[in-house]
């Protein structure tokens, strides 16, 4: 009997339909965000919004695109501030003197980017418990931010008196201290003292801090 021998299928051919051209996305139209001093800051809404709650809500009730939004900020501490949302741009890029980044910290914190604001806070821990940067001026920024976001302040202060007596790999840094210690709230001052004369230890004295501090709020 005969065996069977299969035969190939001649392949299935289908005539060739070219991809439909794509319409370029049109651009979203810019708002613009102007400062006490009169700078203009075009931004895109949906991604600022996305960042911002307190942004978000203050351009909602603007006409979408190329409205105007003035802020009581002036352009030298905006700019950092919308660069850090917008642009993933680093707070703590001079390790020096993070004391430079004080102002967009304080506007992270008042327009609400809980996001950016933990990630920063984060990033200056690592930095601290690294040694790479002046414990006393991230107490500083800790004491700026207080306790909300959920205790992000008090949680930097305290890792900044824990690693209090690690030398900085930038021992001029305290230099820079001296001008903004003066804007540190007293009770923030009193506690570090009090904590610093509790113990040897620092993590005992990073508790007192925040045991202290418990105690006021």
């Amino acid at each position: 009997m005969p065996t069977a021998v299969a035969v190939p299928h001649a392949p299935v051919t289908t005539p060739f339909h070219p991809p439909a051209p794509t319409k370029p996305a049109t651009p979203r139209p810019l708002d613009v965000l102007v400062s006490a001093d009169g700078v203009s800051f075009p931004v895109d809404r949906q991604a600022l919004s996305s960042q911002s709650a307190v942004l978000r809500d203050l351009l909602s009730a603007q006409q979408p695109g190329r409205s105007r939004l003035p802020l009581p900020e002036q352009a030298a501490d905006l700019a950092p501030f919308l660069d850090i949302l917008l642009h993933d741009a680093d707070p703590f890029a001079d390790l020096s003197d993070v004391l430079s980044a004080l102002p967009a910290i304080r506007l992270m914190a008042k327009y609400d980017t809980p996001q950016r604001l933990t990630y920063a806070v984060t990033t200056l821990k690592c930095h601290v418990m690294e040694g790479a940067v002046c414990p006393l001026q991230v107490f500083i920024v800790g004491a700026a931010l207080g306790d909300g976001f959920g205790g992000l302040g008090l949680d930097l202060c305290r890792t900044a008196i824990v690693h209090g007596d690690v030398p900085t790999a930038h021992p001029s840094a305290q230099a820079l201290v001296a001008p903004f210690w003066d804007t540190v709230d007293p009770a923030y001052k009193a506690a570090l003292t009090a904590s610093w004369a509790e113990s040897d230890d620092p993590k005992a004295r990073g508790n007192k801090f925040i045991q202290i501090m418990s105690h006021l709020a």
